[in-house]
């Protein structure tokens, strides 16, 4: 009788556990700012290597049209930049004398599921 009480109780909390999703609602989050927020982070950071003429495979970070050559909108688990800032292995981390912050990596991400707009704010 107690074993099957307790494999009730396990199958309870279980189902409890597996339907229990919380997904954070990106639209009640402040939309980020591209020009004050975002490009700031890609020009201190990634323009100093991917700002010039001999980039490798010809990747720039200079400013919202050549950033968003690498940013699927909406999606940054499929978008090259956020691969890059997110990876931890070896030559594949980016930047790699200094990793992004966790917050500029949560922001990036954040923008990029927002539709990755080019927003302009007053500072």
């Amino acid at each position: 009788m107690k074993t099957k009480i307790t494999l009730i109780t396990m199958l309870f909390f279980m189902f409890f556990i597996i339907s229990c999703k919380h997904k954070k609602n990106i639209t009640e989050a402040k939309e980020v700012c591209f020009d004050t927020e975002i490009l700031p982070i890609f020009l201190n950071n990634c323009a100093n290597c991917h700002g010039n003429e001999r980039t490798e495979k010809n990747i720039k970070y200079l400013d919202y049209s050549s950033i968003m050559g690498t940013i699927k909108t909406g999606n940054p688990d499929d978008s090259k930049a956020y691969e890059a800032i997110t990876s931890n292995i070896g030559e594949n981390v980016m930047p790699p004398d200094l990793p992004l912050s966790q917050n500029q990596r949560s922001l990036i991400r954040l923008w990029i599921e927002q539709g990755a707009k080019e927003t302009k704010c007053a500072n």
